[in-house]
């Protein structure tokens, strides 16, 4: 059920963009939900998109997202509902795809974020991402690295945290 949870926002996202700029989305990928395509809540759901009239969007399975990011996508549209923090963020963001995204845990600037579940403003995100992304890429890397490098066990800030704590339990 989660997933079913999970994917409207996005899809809402993509339909509105879609609808404002039908030139600018090519294909629509709804990860990890292949196994609900005959689900009567997500077919009814994606059954009146014009993504679907007009053959942009399809469900598809669970698959390994580094490489399915290299073979398929230019931009990653997440949505998270109670886990604002997860891995698949940083696999988007260390290969430097554009990363919209809802989650109030990651640091401002990194990636492109939209308000909670407002499809609506997540599709302005989406269309702006599309027109502007390129022009800002090399600033956009760089946030995404500086925030990545903050999560290494090698980074001093960490270090210094996990050892006083180590040394805290040996008081």
């Amino acid at each position: 059920m989660n997933v079913l949870k999970t994917c409207f926002t996005p899809i809402l996202i993509c339909e509105h963009a879609y609808r404002t700029d039908p030139n600018k989305i090519k294909h629509y990928y709804v990860c990890n939900t292949y196994e609900k395509r005959n689900n009567p809540t997500l077919h009814n759901f994606i059954g009146y998109t014009d993504i679907v009239r007009d053959g942009i969007l399809t469900v598809e399975g669970r698959y390994q997202m580094p490489d399915f990011l290299a073979r398929y996508v230019d931009i990653v549209v997440s949505h998270q509902w109670e886990n604002g923090l997860n891995y698949a963020y940083n696999d988007a963001l260390y290969g430097g795809y554009p990363f919209i995204h809802n989650s109030t845990l990651l640091p401002k600037g990194v990636g492109y974020y939209y308000d909670q579940f407002d499809a609506f403003d997540g599709a302005n995100v989406l269309l702006d991402v599309i027109e502007n992304h390129d022009k800002h890429h090399s600033a956009y890397v760089k946030r995404a690295n500086e925030y990545l490098d903050s999560l290494l066990p090698t980074n001093p800030v960490n270090t210094y945290f996990y050892e006083k704590e180590i040394k805290r339990l040996f008081e």
